[in-house]
C-alpha cells in the first residue's frame, strides 16, 4: 500500500517471489486502485457488524496520526515530520511513516482509551 513508485512495488514483488511477468502484478495494483469503492463497502459493512455498539450507544471514531518511529533516513516509506512531543534529547523533527488512519476509540481495562486502527 506504500508503493508510491514502480521501484517500491517491484521490491514487494521480489519479496513475494515473483520472478517474471511483472506486468500482470502492476495491472492488478492499477485495477485495485480503480475499484477501491467496490472493495471498501463490504469492508465497512464487516467493520460495522463486528464493532456495532448497539442501538443505545454511539461510535467513537478518530483520525489517528500517531508517529511510528523508525531509525535512519533510509527506512522504506518513512519521511521527516514535525515531532509532536519532543523530549530533552530529541529534536523538533522525527522520521515516521506518513499515513493517517481511521480508528475506533474504545475503553481498555488497563488504560483509559485506546485507538484501534480500522482503515
Amino acid at each position: 500500500m506504500l508503493a508510491g513508485s514502480r521501484r517500491t512495488a517491484s521490491r514487494r514483488f521480489q519479496a513475494a517471489g515473483v520472478a517474471d511477468d511483472w506486468d500482470r502484478f502492476y495491472d492488478l495494483l492499477r485495477m485495485i486502485g480503480s475499484m477501491c469503492e467496490v472493495l471498501l463497502v463490504p469492508l465497512l459493512r464487516e467493520i460495522v457488524k463486528r464493532f456495532d455498539p448497539g442501538p443505545t450507544e454511539r461510535w467513537k471514531l478518530a483520525i489517528d496520526e500517531s508517529p511510528t518511529r523508525r531509525i535512519g533516513r533510509h527506512v522504506e516509506g518513512a519521511n521527516v515530520h514535525h515531532h509532536p512531543t519532543p523530549g530533552q534529547a530529541e529534536g523538533p523533527w522525527i522520521f515516521e511513516y506518513n499515513w493517517v488512519c481511521l480508528a475506533l476509540l474504545t475503553q481498555h481495562s488497563n488504560c483509559s482509551m485506546i485507538a484501534l486502527p480500522l482503515l
